[in-house]
């Protein structure tokens, strides 16, 4: 039952965000994923602020991130980051991109 309940927190978090991003708008379709190419780490590595390096302001609050995840996950994010690179910007504040 805990795992019912934590899928459930997890589905109302996600709601809020993309009833926010995408307001009365219907949600875009998401492309299958081919998961011969996906990344994935540990928990232990995800929102830690030791082990990331990327940190992304998300509604004023900071989120721990690596490049090669958010690479590998959005083409948006993926023509992003060699910028951050290039400028050495230690972190990235996300005003308003729902298309992100």
């Amino acid at each position: 039952m805990p795992a019912t309940s934590k899928n459930y927190a997890i589905t109302k978090r996600l709601s809020a965000i993309f009833s926010r991003c995408y307001g009365s708008a219907p949600t875009p379709s998401v492309p299958p994923m081919d998961l011969a190419l996906s990344t994935q780490l540990d928990a232990h590595f995800l929102n830690n602020p030791e082990m990331s390096d990327v940190m992304l302001f998300v509604e004023g609050r900071p989120s721990y991130a690596h490049r090669v995840l958010l690479m590998s996950a959005s083409k948006s994010l993926f023509c992003l980051c060699p910028v951050w690179v290039s400028a050495e910007l230690m972190w990235v504040e996300h005003r308003h991109h729902p298309h992100l």
